[in-house]
């Protein structure tokens, strides 16, 4: 299940790990920088995917950039262990961030609702 997350210039754009987990995959795409609103943004778009692992579950935050947001910094690597809430990238200026999750994930957040970070609860993994 995907679910992104337009960010527009006014909001902060600190990507937080959604789960405690080690970083098992992260990969980098050059890309286009339509707007990040758009639905091809997260196929045309510069992105940086990372893939986190807790040994119960599996999932992927994509950082996604923009017409104005072109820059992406991430400070963690493969084999970082990050704790829930833990900031571990940005993007700079209006973007996107998704957060694909497995389906026994259920989503607590509804289209459109404002979110604050390390504090929203997004989704919950159901028994």
């Amino acid at each position: 299940m995907k679910l992104p997350c337009f960010l527009s210039g006014v909001d902060v754009h600190t990507n937080r790990s959604p789960l405690d987990g080690e970083i098992k995959y992260q990969r980098y795409t050059c890309g286009q920088f339509v707007p990040a609103y758009e639905k091809s943004a997260s196929f045309e778009n510069e992105r940086h995917a990372v893939g986190i692992d807790n040994g119960r579950i599996r999932f992927l935050v994509i950082q996604v950039a923009g017409l104005l947001a072109r820059r992406m910094v991430s400070w963690v690597t493969v084999g970082h262990q990050l704790q829930q809430g833990e900031t571990y990238g940005m993007i700079k200026f209006g973007s996107s961030t998704e957060l694909i999750v497995p389906r026994n994930v259920e989503i607590c957040v509804k289209k459109g609702q404002t979110v604050v970070g390390g504090v929203t609860v997004v989704g919950r993994i159901k028994a």
